[in-house]
């Protein structure tokens, strides 16, 4: 048996004849209790086809089913690292003796975790999981042989919507699936799956043969890829079960499959609104600016109007002197901008302004470290942090935390996957 963390159970049970007609009369609850249940009509009956036997069988869960409660954060509920399986065990009367309990099934539960790319191969970049921003990229599931049968991780047809999640980590579990069912398809987002129709005939999820643990969303092509807009948090919004004519299956209330399959960070500048900026010629300057997923490994090249970010294979060669008459490393040792193959190709080295390094030189070079010195859970939903120095921050802010933070060995509730979600 497993043992899953906090998995909820409701325990309502009642009992149908396996092949009658469902009317009041027909299907009586069994059980009497909760934990009381006893199977009762068996026999043969007769109805409009004939006779049949009235073999019953029970349901548990009324009509919302069963929920396991994997963790407080969308990361713990749903990438979890591997499968469970978790033993059904049934008792038919006298529950309160150990005897009369026995296995009558497993029930398994499989993560939905996110590939890094295409296939075991892939080297182009276009091959990747999706990134950066206006970067064509990848969405894909791993799927072990052990969870090929598993309901909604099947071969072939499941449905994604992409969908923009500015609220993030902050939001729960049930409010990211909102989100999904609610939202449409946003052609001004997205390049690929744009609409329903493109997201069911051009990038179902398919597995390919030989690499069947990959269920990639691009109908079975590689060069089928997805493109995202705007730099800034996604929801990827995923549904299992899908009818012949490729769309999500729900009877009506498409609350009822279509779940959040990750978050995903687009890294990038901010793209809308456009940041703009003015100076003066002749006038040493610096600037800001602002995206999401920033680093300071991060570079900036200004080219002139007439060139494209996308020219001479996304590295563009307008931002020499004869082109936009910039110098670099001014004030100290200013150097004109050569072409790509010359000694100054203009790339400008960006710093970002976080708790761990600030207040750097002119020249970007040293900077003023602050690091954690302590963490303590003070409760569920707040930790108390310590800086070695003032951090400066503002309400609203939001940090991500890395290296150095372990579960307490004492700890029954904290795991591996709890740690990954800060």
């Amino acid at each position: 048996d497993i043992s899953v963390h906090e998995g909820v159970f409701p325990a309502v049970g009642a009992s149908h004849p396996y092949n009658a007609p469902v009317t009041p009369g027909a299907n009586p609850t069994d059980c009497h209790a909760t934990m009381g249940c006893q199977q009762t009509g068996y026999g043969i009956m007769y109805g409009p086809t004939g006779a049949y036997e009235d073999q019953d069988y029970k349901e548990y869960g009324g009509s919302s089913g069963f929920k396991f409660m994997m963790g407080n954060t969308n990361f713990e509920a749903r990438n979890f690292f591997n499968s469970y399986e978790v033993d059904i065990c049934f008792c038919l009367d006298t529950c309160w003796e150990d005897t009369n309990w026995f296995k009558s099934g497993t029930m398994r539960l499989s993560p939905t975790r996110l590939l890094s790319s295409a296939t075991a191969t892939s080297n182009l970049p276009a091959q990747w999981s999706l990134e950066f921003v206006n970067q064509p990229g990848v969405i894909g599931i791993y799927r072990s042989y052990d969870d090929e049968y598993t309901m909604g991780l099947e071969a072939n047809g499941m449905l994604i919507k992409i969908v923009e999640d500015p609220t993030g980590a902050a939001s729960t579990i049930d409010a990211s699936d909102n989100k999904c069912w609610k939202s449409g398809y946003d052609s001004q987002l997205i390049i690929g799956p744009s609409d329903a129709g493109a997201a069911s005939f051009n990038y179902p999820g398919t597995t390919t043969s030989p690499e069947t643990k990959r269920i990639m969303f691009n109908g079975g092509f590689v060069a089928r890829t997805i493109t995202v807009q705007k730099a800034g948090r996604i929801a990827v919004c995923y549904c299992g079960r899908v009818d012949d004519s490729g769309q999500c299956v729900g009877a009506g209330d498409l609350s009822v499959n279509w779940k959040m399959l990750a978050q995903i960070n687009i890294k990038g500048p901010k793209m809308l609104p456009q940041q703009r900026w003015t100076f003066s010629t002749m006038v040493n300057f610096r600037f800001s600016y602002i995206g999401y997923g920033l680093t300071s490994y991060d570079k900036l090249r200004i080219i002139d109007f007439s060139g494209r970010c996308t020219d001479d294979n996304f590295n563009p060669n307008r931002a020499a002197y004869e082109y936009t008459f910039i110098r670099t490393g001014c004030l100290a040792n200013c150097q004109a901008v050569t072409l790509n193959d010359g000694d100054n190709p203009g790339d400008l080295t960006t710093r970002v302004r976080t708790a761990a390094c600030s207040d750097f030189d002119p020249n970007h070079g040293s900077c003023v470290r602050n690091d954690i010195v302590s963490a303590i859970v003070v409760s569920n939903t707040e930790t108390e942090l310590v800086f070695q120095l003032p951090h400066g921050f503002q309400d609203g802010d939001e940090i991500t935390l890395g290296e150095n933070f372990y579960c307490h060995p004492d700890d029954t509730v904290c795991r591996d996957e709890t740690v990954s979600a800060l």
